[in-house]
This record gives structure tokens, C-alpha cells and sequence, in this order.
């Protein structure tokens, strides 16, 4: 029961998501080339993508946090860019090609809800830093989809429910 509640959750999230970007594919699209073409000339510089990805998610936070609504666009376009600046981070790790593969859907949505939450908290530039140690690689690659498992298991009906009623009202 849990598990089929759960994945209505991500399904509901990817389709909402897809549904946005249909609906504003001028926006994201440039927002996609301006990123991939930054990422691209810092691909070695992890501690700048690190450091850029928080810099966008604090200011996202504390200057469009006070526009009453006008933000959320801009919020969800700020949030797909860290999203993608935590994927090429990820694929800078030396973990095996196939971990990066499995988990870049999951790294990529964390970096996306890190980017919508507004806790002004540099989690990226600490991930970033983090980066440089080899058994903090080998996590990054294995974290993501073990907190996917265990979030699965252990937030039960109620959460994912709760979840899904909240989005279905956003949308």
C-alpha cells in the first residue's frame, strides 16, 4: 500500500514538472543552455559549480522570498538550474558510471527540492567541498538511492498521502 501510494507521489511530481516545462518551454530552455554552457566551462571546478548552485539557492531565497508570489517562475527556473548544477557535480565523483546513471534522476530531483525549499543553508558548497574526498564520493553515489529506498519504507501512507494532497491542491 505504502509503495503504490509512494510512487503516485513521484509520478505526480514528474508529470507536474513536465507539465510546467511544456508550458513554459521558452523560459527553461534558455534557463537549460545558460546552465549547460556555465557547467560545461566549470566542469572541473567543482567548488565554483558548489559555490554558484548556493549562491543561486540563497539568493533565491532571501531576495525573491519577498516578492509576494510574482517569484514562482523564477523559483522554479532557479531550482531546475541546481538541480542541474548538482548533476554535473555528480558526475564529476569517481564512483562507477553506472551509480552516476542510476542516481542522476534522484540527484537531480533533490537539487530541485533543495532549490524550492527556502532554507538559505549552502548545502551545495558543502557537498561541493565534500567532493574532494574519495569515500565521500563512493556515498554520494550510494546515498541517493539508499535514502530513496528508506524514505520509501519508512515514510508510510500518511506522508507520501499528505504529499500527493498538496500537490494535487497546488496544481
Amino acid at each position: 500500500m505504502t509503495l503504490n501510494i509512494c510512487v503516485e507521489l513521484f509520478y505526480r511530481v514528474f508529470f507536474e514538472l513536465l507539465k510546467y516545462f511544456i508550458e513554459n518551454w521558452l523560459s527553461v530552455l534558455i534557463t537549460i543552455v545558460i546552465i549547460s554552457w556555465i557547467a560545461n566551462m566549470l566542469k572541473e571546478a567543482v567548488l565554483m559549480l558548489a559555490l554558484l548552485a548556493s549562491f543561486l539557492n540563497i539568493s533565491g531565497d532571501i531576495i525573491l522570498g519577498s516578492t509576494g508570489g510574482l517569484s514562482t517562475p523564477i523559483t522554479v527556473l532557479i531550482s531546475l538550474a541546481i538541480g542541474i548544477f548538482w548533476v554535473v557535480m555528480l558526475n564529476t565523483s569517481s564512483v562507477n558510471s553506472l551509480f552516476k546513471v542510476v542516481n542522476i534522476p534522484i540527484v537531480f530531483l533533490a537539487g530541485f527540492t533543495w532549490g524550492m525549499v527556502t532554507i538559505p543553508i549552502p548545502l551545495s558548497l558543502i557537498i561541493g567541498v565534500m567532493l574532494h574526498f574519495r569515500i565521500t564520493n563512493y556515498l554520494i553515489g550510494f546515498l541517493p538511492t539508499i535514502g530513496l529506498i528508506f524514505f520509501t519504507w519508512f515514510a508510510g501512507s500518511f506522508i507520501c498521502r499528505m504529499l500527493n494532497s498538496v500537490i494535487m491542491l497546488l496544481s
